[in-house]
C-alpha cells in the first residue's frame, strides 16, 4: 500500500495507528498489516510519575505521538523518500 502513498500520507497512517493502539505489538502488527512495513523503531514510555505524567501531558500539547493507553511513542522508518519518524 505505501508504494501509492507518499512519506507524509504513510506518517499521517502510522500516527493514526499509533493513536488508535494500546501496546507496541498492536502498533507492530498493525502497520505491518495495513501498510506493508516491516524494518521499523518503535520505542515507548508509560508514565506513572508526576514528572513523566507532566512529560505526557507536553507531549501531547505539541502534537506528538501518545497510544490509548498513555504510553508516549517515538516511531521510525524507511519511506520512499527518506525517514519516518
Amino acid at each position: 500500500m505505501t508504494q501509492r502513498m507518499t512519506d507524509k500520507e504513510t506518517k499521517m497512517a502510522i500516527e493514526a495507528i499509533i493513536r488508535d493502539s494500546s501496546s507496541e505489538a498492536e502498533v507492530h502488527a498493525r502497520v505491518e498489516e495495513t501498510l506493508g512495513i516491516t524494518g521499523m523503531a518503535l520505542t515507548s514510555h508509560l508514565p506513572t510519575d508526576s514528572i513523566g505524567k507532566t512529560a505526557r501531558a507536553l507531549v501531547v500539547g505539541l502534537g506528538g505521538l501518545v497510544m490509548k493507553n498513555g504510553a508516549m511513542v517515538m516511531f521510525m522508518a524507511h519511506g520512499r523518500d527518506g525517514i519516518i519518524s
